[in-house]
Order: C-alpha cells, then structure tokens, then sequence
C-alpha cells in the first residue's frame, strides 16, 4: 500500500496503512481465500471510482509487478452479498486471478471494527 491509498465504504473512508496495521495487530492470523469468492472486485461499475481500471494496460502492469510476500486487505460485511470487499491488494489478486490460483492470502478485518478507523 501507500501512505496515501484509501479505501472507502458506504460507511466512510479509511487510510490503507491504518487498516493495514490495524488488521495485522487486532487480527494476525492470515487467511487462505477463495478467489472466486472475490472475483466481484473486477465487475464493472459505472460509480466506481477506480484509480486504474481493471484490465487496462496500467492496472495490468502493476499487476504483474505484484508479489505475493504481503497477504492483500479484506473487510467482512455480514449482511452483504458479496461479503469479501479488497481494501489493498487489488492487483494481487488479479495477478492470482490471471495465474490460475484457487485461493490467496488475506487479513481480514470485520467491518463493524472500522468505525473508529475513519478519517
């Protein structure tokens, strides 16, 4: 991540690296997920804001200069369908994607704890 990425939520915004440290503190324990559990990351939205869209050359070539050292970002809505939104790690997982991997890596931080993350 860096020092300035955000992630936001219908809740707020949220710095990467707050989240990141919070996940890695509060929930260490790193999980093996199903990527087509958040293969929804890449659905087009019209609203979206994204600073590189999915698939672009751009996006692409960050992907394929991601490494799978650090496990991505995860929020767990309960009542949301899907329940896996990525907070870090987009390319990560499009690269995993793209390789063939069932599952990848994440910290996963519940959402009703972000509150007190906000910005």
């Amino acid at each position: 991540s860096f020092p300035g990425q955000t992630y936001s939520d219908n809740n707020g915004e949220y710095k990467v690296p707050v989240l990141d440290a919070y996940a890695k503190k509060h929930h260490p324990e790193v999980k093996s997920v199903p990527i087509d559990k958040l293969d929804h990351m890449f659905d087009s939205d019209p609203e979206e804001d994204f600073d590189e869209v999915p698939g672009s050359p751009e996006f692409v070539k960050r992907a394929e200069m991601a490494d799978f050292e650090h496990p991505i970002l995860a929020v767990r809505y309960k009542d949301e369908d899907p329940q896996l939104w990525v907070a870090d790690g987009s390319h990560r997982l499009w690269k995993a994607r793209e390789a063939g991997m069932d599952t990848i890596d994440a910290y996963i931080i519940p959402s009703e704890e972000l509150e007190s993350l906000k910005i």
